[in-house]
């Protein structure tokens, strides 16, 4: 028995050390991703871009880096700076929202990024936001003023999307869907009464 608990104190403080040393380890990597970016960019244009118009920024929001994102909001990255003729013209609130990532989201808005600067289909991060279920980017965006009833290319607006698949999820019972809580944080955010009806329970 004393053998037993021995081991297992053991392994559980193998374990422990493991996990704190996978944590230390991303954050020296997020670290030195940091100071990558920034030596690269130390002597150009801090919106420079690549062949597919990528700048600094829209890397640092597609790998989730808050603290790259940060820095080369500080050092003067455009916000709004959109690539045209690749990923369907998103801007780096269209990657962080369609991601969920809020905290980088919340990053971008506080920054001047247009919460409702439309893709090349006119979708807004907003419709993305909506598509992928993300209820707290959603908040965000809407709380910064994104318009819910502004339609894409299809004439789809956020709002009826959330709805759409609110229905289809309370109607095969899926309890998994948090669209039908954004469809009632649209309603009693930005209340409309032809919508009055639409709350979801």
């Amino acid at each position: 028995m004393a053998l037993f608990l021995f081991t297992s104190k053991k392994i559980e403080s193998d374990l422990n050390k493991f996990f704190e040393q996978r944590l230390n380890n991303r954050r020296k990597e997020k670290l030195r991703k940091k100071d990558e970016y920034l030596e690269a960019n130390k002597f150009k244009d801090i919106n420079v871009v690549n062949f597919c118009y990528h700048t600094p920024l829209y890397f640092a929001t597609i790998e989730g880096n808050k603290e790259v994102v940060e820095v080369l909001i500080t050092a003067g990255a455009d916000v709004n700076r959109a690539s045209p003729n690749f990923d369907e013209g998103w801007s780096p609130l269209h990657f962080a929202a369609s991601e969920g990532d809020a905290e980088i989201v919340k990053v971008l808005v506080d920054a001047g990024a247009e919460v409702d600067k439309p893709n090349n289909k006119e979708s807004t991060p907003l419709h993305l936001v909506v598509w992928r279920d993300h209820l707290e980017v959603c908040m965000v965006l809407v709380d910064a003023g994104a318009n819910v009833d502004k339609p894409n290319e299809n004439g789809s607006t956020p709002r009826n999307m959330a709805l759409r698949v609110a229905r289809r999820s309370t109607k095969i019972r899926s309890e998994s869907s948090s669209h039908r809580e954004i469809v009632n944080y649209f309603n009693q955010a930005t209340p409309s009464s032809s919508w009055a009806e639409c709350i979801i329970t």
